[in-house]
């Protein structure tokens, strides 16, 4: 047989702004997602963002090598530096030191010797010098270092002032949202069962309102008290809902949001699915959109781990939901051209990025106009109920996003239900 295709690096952090930035090798724009490398800057600056949420703006000239979404290392120029909370973890190395904190904002300089200095303006940070004889320490807010080749400077003896590093930025409208989908399932209709929706998705501005169906005379859902107001209750015999809105379809990014309760022990045949559009039919072509929790029967990764498939492809995140606590689960695709399952999916558990515990890669082409697609269903597998029941658990607060979250806006919604921006409620 044929060899198969190399594996496609993963990105792990995207360009967010761009003022006339020069690069010594491939150019890249604001939006690009950016693969592990090195970066150098020659001229004006940019502020990269990492898959963590954690940001880092550099001003020509400057080196930055990513290594990961948790790790990277100035090898020189100036940055500034915020390593916010849902990023607990992130490392920055420099020839000198190691840093690493959560919730610290700070200036960083690196000379073309190494020699590195720190300024932080926000929180505090943890420094690592690489010299044996040089003990790691806590810097806290205006309390600048300096290491040079022997020695350790405090203020007083640094060369630098905080307002010589990059500015921080505002968020680049370049990322808010063009539209959402939104079920709050605060309350279902009298008489029709449904629960209605808000926002609109490209130019049709109608309802998506979700039913609610019983596959058998066991099935049942109800209301119940949820993370935001109340959520909807399925009892994983028969009960789900559907709704009319046809999905996002073929390789275009998307994110799905929700807040999700699943009780302890429960058993596998309630595994799939949380949210699935698309056909189900054409499975190697990637032609479904499917988001269930992990059963580990195809694959080494986290049982119980969120878990997103395209056809027979899958990705998987690492943390096992069924706790009985309600946890906020997004499932984000970058899309574009030649998008793949396991380079191009990336989850976050309750703020923070799920690292990937098991894949199996195919492109992605979700199908929502065949005569097999199902439109947007919620609860159950597109496939048949032989093997797998509905779903069983409790759903809040599903949003629909036509875009790639960024991190910063994932944590808006972990944290408030809601993104910082334009009003996109149904017009």
């Amino acid at each position: 047989p044929p060899a198969p295709p190399p594996a496609a690096a993963i990105s792990v952090a995207r360009l967010t702004h761009d003022e006339s930035a020069i690069w010594s090798s491939t150019p890249v724009k604001t939006g690009d997602w950016l693969q592990p490398g090195d970066f150098e800057l020659l001229k004006g600056s940019a502020e990269i963002t990492f898959d963590s949420g954690t940001e880092i703006r550099i001003k020509a000239p400057a080196t930055l090598t990513i290594t990961s979404a948790s790790h990277a290392l100035l090898a020189s120029g100036k940055a500034t530096v915020h390593i916010p909370e849902q990023a607990a973890g992130f490392v920055l190395e420099t020839p000198k030191a190691t840093v690493s904190e959560q919730g610290t904002r700070f200036g960083i300089a690196v000379d073309l010797l190494g020699e590195t200095e720190i300024h932080v303006t926000e929180g505090f940070l943890e420094l690592d010098p690489k010299r044996g004889d040089i003990q790691p320490m806590l810097i806290a807010r205006n309390q600048p270092i300096r290491l040079e080749e022997d020695k350790l400077l405090t203020a007083g003896s640094t060369n630098y002032r905080p307002n010589e590093f990059p500015s921080r930025l505002p968020p680049n409208p370049l990322f808010n949202p063009t539209g959402l989908l939104h079920w709050d399932f605060n309350s279902a209709s009298t008489g029709e069962e449904t629960f209605r929706n808000t926002g609109f998705i490209g130019d049709r501005e109608t309802g998506f309102p979700a039913r609610a169906r019983s596959r058998n005379k066991e099935s049942s859902h109800s209301l119940v008290t949820g993370r935001f107001g109340n959520a909807v209750k399925l009892n994983g015999f028969g009960a789900f809902l559907d709704t009319s809105f046809p999905g996002i379809a073929g390789s275009e990014a998307r994110s799905i949001a929700f807040w999700i309760k699943i009780p302890p022990n429960t058993p596998l045949a309630h595994a799939y699915a949380i949210v699935s559009w698309g056909d189900p039919k054409a499975t190697e072509a990637g032609h479904k959109w499917q988001i269930g929790w992990n059963t580990a029967g195809d694959n080494q990764g986290t049982r119980g781990a969120i878990r997103t498939e395209a056809g027979h492809a899958f990705n998987v995140g690492s943390t096992d939901l069924r706790d009985g606590r309600w946890h906020h689960v997004v499932s984000v695709f970058h899309g574009g051209k030649d998008a793949r399952v396991a380079t191009h999916i990336r989850h976050y558990v309750d703020g923070r990025l799920e690292s990937c515990s098991a894949s199996k890669d195919a492109p992605v082409d979700t199908l929502v106009n065949s005569p097999d697609s199902f439109p947007l269903t919620i609860g159950r597998r597109l496939e048949s109920d032989a093997i797998f029941r509905t779903f069983k658990g409790s759903l809040d607060e599903l949003y629909i996003f036509p875009v790639a979250l960024t991190p910063e806006q994932i944590y808006q919604l972990y944290k408030h239900n809601q993104i910082a921006g334009p009003s996109l409620s149904l017009r």
